[in-house]
């Protein structure tokens, strides 16, 4: 069995890393994995990059030239947008090889088109890491254009000029005329699939990410906060750095309300933020700061989520979150809010807390719940860690694939 997947990165960004961590697990079952990618960043064999600086050249030109196109959409929305239109060699490229399966993740940064997609004759199986496939060019939907059909009627009032997300969501609705299998690694992003008027007769099964348990584990805490240098007599709170892409959907603004209701408890604490190394925008988060930078080995980010007491994911929306599981994996637990991917992945008042959306109260209440549970009996920390290890581990997902892949080769033949 041979499996390709095409991919725009092999590492950078969420969806790069569940592409890679889910070839992994192929591997692991003995199955012919390859990941063709646009931006090549690990050193594996398996993963096949482009050939010459001309190939690079070019794939670097075409979100520099599909840009001004995005530029006649007028939007207060920060959200990514892909176009999706730039022809490529990929279909051509695919049907000639002898793959059984043809296994899509990510492809945006105007990898492959929509009608190169279409053109791909081999059996497709696609797992979703955002709302792109079946939205317009958006990648996150806060409207129910995507439920409904984009029609002149239901277009957002924030937005002006050019209707790209209308004009995309047609050119998939024209070109995508077969079915593919599609997977979705939560419960939301299946349900989102099958509400959707674009695919909602498409075969949807759900797979969630992998992670390599043995890698993310928990180690000793104090040795931990000795790495960081981060004090130990002191419940520490975990989270991600925000930047002006991402606060919106990220919850940055959800966060600071959350933690000033905490501040009026009078609750001790410190607050660690990976992902800078300094204040962004002069950030106050009403307690002590501790930045640690960017993280990007596995061994280092296991080593920080072992070091705090709770990880902070204040997202309003998410198709999984590896910090989430990456942090349960350690044995760390997780206040969240319950939307979307993060309700598969914290097990509300047994791996963490799940505030109702958006209640900033209940999630500052959330935080102090975990903090008394976890300081009482640490049975809150050893649930996310089993959590981990029955729901995520690379045997139990490869094996989900593999079945997948032989249903698909078997009603193929």
């Amino acid at each position: 069995m041979k499996i390709i997947h095409l991919s725009t990165s092999d590492f950078q960004g969420g969806a790069a890393r569940a592409t890679y961590r889910i070839h992994e697990s192929l591997i692991e079952e003995k199955i012919n994995s390859k990941i063709l990618v646009d931006y090549k960043f690990l050193n594996d064999e398996n993963i096949i990059g482009p050939a010459n600086l001309i190939s690079k050249a070019f794939i670097k030109s075409k979100p520099i030239i599909v840009k001004p196109l995005i530029s006649l959409l007028k939007t207060k929305s920060t959200n990514l947008h892909s176009p999706s239109i730039f022809p490529t060699f990929w279909a051509k490229k695919l049907n000639k090889s002898d793959a059984d399966i043809v296994h899509l993740h990510w492809v945006q940064k105007e990898m492959i088109s929509i009608f190169d997609i279409a053109k791909i004759t081999k059996p497709i199986v696609w797992t979703f890491h955002d709302m792109w496939p079946f939205c317009g060019a958006e990648h996150i939907s806060y409207d129910d254009r995507w439920i409904e059909g984009y029609t002149k009627k239901n277009r957002p009032k924030n937005e002006s000029g050019i209707d790209l997300n209308r004009y995309v969501w047609k050119l998939k609705n024209h070109n995508w005329k077969k079915n593919f299998f599609v997977v979705t690694p939560s419960n939301w992003m299946a349900e989102c699939v099958k509400k959707s008027s674009l695919m909602h007769d498409w075969p949807v099964r759900i797979i969630p990410n992998c992670l390599d348990t043995d890698i993310w584990k928990p180690i000793n805490k104090n040795f931990a906060r000795e790495l960081f240098q981060l004090p130990k007599d002191i419940p520490l709170l975990l989270c991600g750095a925000f930047n002006s892409n991402n606060q919106y959907n990220k919850g940055f603004d959800l966060l600071m309300k959350s933690l000033k209701y905490l501040k009026a408890t009078k609750a001790k604490l410190n607050i660690v933020i990976f992902g800078a190394d300094k204040p962004l925008n002069n950030i106050d988060y009403g307690y002590p700061t501790f930045y640690v930078g960017n993280l990007n080995d596995n061994q280092t980010l296991r080593s920080l989520y072992s070091a705090v007491d709770l990880v902070l994911v204040p997202s309003r929306i998410e198709s999984f979150c590896f910090v989430a599981a990456e942090a349960h994996s350690c044995g760390t637990p997780v206040v969240a809010f319950k939307t979307s991917g993060l309700i598969d992945v914290v097990k509300h008042k047994i791996t963490g807390y799940l505030a109702e959306p958006f209640d900033c109260l209940d999630f500052s209440i959330g935080i102090k719940w975990v903090l008394e549970k976890s300081c009482k009996d640490q049975k809150v920390n050893f649930s996310a860690r089993e959590r981990a290890l029955k729901l995520w581990n690379q045997n139990r997902i490869g094996n989900l694939y593999k079945s997948l892949y032989e249903e698909l080769i078997s009603k193929k033949s």
